[in-house]
């Protein structure tokens, strides 16, 4: 994956996010997709050290 593909997948999981006043189920749904933009920086992150970020 290349840094423009992770920015865009990155981009596209915020847009998800449900940001005025969520309701308790929507909090949960908006967990969950932190909770895959976290998973997807760390797999980025592993397969590319730092000073390659950009490239």
């Amino acid at each position: 994956m290349s840094y423009t593909e992770y920015q865009i997948l990155q981009e596209r999981f915020s847009k998800k996010l449900k940001n005025k006043f969520p309701t308790n189920k929507e909090e949960s749904y908006n967990k969950g997709i932190l909770a895959c933009k976290s998973i997807l920086k760390e797999i980025y992150e592993s397969q590319f050290p730092k000073a390659e970020k950009g490239k």
